[in-house]
């Protein structure tokens, strides 16, 4: 018959990576900065307004990442995905040269 201390013994390692493995699932990914080599082909800015016109001819006042139908915010907040870039967040008030209205 096995005792408690040995049932112990052999449960908590096997919680620990659990536990473990459980936070790295839901860490939030980072942020994308505009100096990834991702933003820089996407000509990504995390502020719309501020999109230099004869660099971007593609951009156009109002146009945003949380106007964009590849941005996902689920929560309506700040940060969001990006069908286009994996594993990295946009600002909502962002933009590319991507734009999806």
């Amino acid at each position: 018959m096995s005792s408690r201390r040995t049932f112990l013994f052999k449960t908590l390692p096997a919680a620990g990576v659990a536990l473990a493995l459980g936070r790295h699932a839901f860490a939030a990914d980072p942020e994308l900065s505009e100096s990834d080599p991702d933003a820089i082909k996407l000509a990504y800015a995390a502020d719309a307004s501020k999109v230099d016109k004869t660099k971007n001819p593609a951009w156009a006042t109002g146009q945003r990442c949380d106007t964009c139908e590849l941005f996902n915010a689920p929560d309506g907040g700040e940060l969001g995905s990006c069908s286009l870039v994996k594993g990295k967040l946009v600002r909502a008030a962002g933009w590319c040269n991507q734009y999806v209205p």
